[in-house]
């Protein structure tokens, strides 16, 4: 009987990892370079691209984009802007985050990832 459990159990345990797989995104690490991601990316697969740069300032500012309902960082706002128009479709899986780091050995003293995170679109 307990035999039969475990081998249960890694059953239901194999079938599930099967179904979730590694490549269930997609991802540009730098969005200010324009790529064609219709060769590496799927229709409606979940997609992450990246600026990195280092600043003084803290906080960046933003401009709302009332077509899209997002705020979007006003250094980057075309570059952002286009890769959404290009790349993404307008749902509510459309997000910007920014990460702000001290930066150690810089010259700057922020280091400042912003994710651009959507759903592809061919």
């Amino acid at each position: 009987m307990i035999i039969r459990l475990n081998i249960l159990i890694i059953v239901i345990f194999i079938h599930y990892s099967s179904i979730s797989k590694g490549n269930d995104f997609c991802e540009v690490e730098n969005l200010l370079e324009n790529q064609d991601l219709s060769n590496n990316c799927f229709d409606n697969q979940l997609l992450f691209s990246y600026i990195n740069f280092e600043t003084n300032k803290i906080n960046l500012k933003y401009k709302y984009e009332r077509e899209l309902n997002l705020k979007i960082p006003v250094i980057f706002y075309f570059e952002i802007y286009n890769f959404i128009e290009k790349n993404c479709r307008k749902t509510n899986t459309l997000r910007i985050k920014e990460i702000t780091n001290i930066n150690v050995l810089g010259k700057k003293k922020y280091l400042t990832k912003i994710v651009v995170s959507c759903r592809f679109k061919l």
